[in-house]
């Protein structure tokens, strides 16, 4: 709940009075300068959602690819393992 009221306070205060002001209210509207800067300018915010969604993808992608090579290797393990077993 208080992660919702603080998100609600920025999206629905800070960010509005950050756009009217000019003012660059905790890096709302643009990082601050640092080396390295791969995301900065105008477009900061459009371009941390496009690489946050692609990065979500790839985790996504790459869990999806853990987990069913965990269940192979399990089915495995126990198809063998029930072979050695006689009733």
């Amino acid at each position: 709940m208080a992660c919702a009221i603080f998100a609600l306070f920025y999206f629905v205060f800070v960010t509005p009075v950050a756009v009217y002001s000019g003012l660059n209210l905790n890096y709302m509207l643009s990082p601050p300068p640092n080396p390295g800067n791969v995301i900065s300018g105008e477009s900061f915010r459009l371009m941390s959602i496009g690489c946050c969604g692609a990065l979500f993808f790839i985790m996504r992608f790459g869990a999806l690819v853990g987990e069913s090579l965990a269940t192979a290797v399990l089915l495995k393990v126990r198809v063998s393992a029930g072979k050695g077993k006689k009733m």
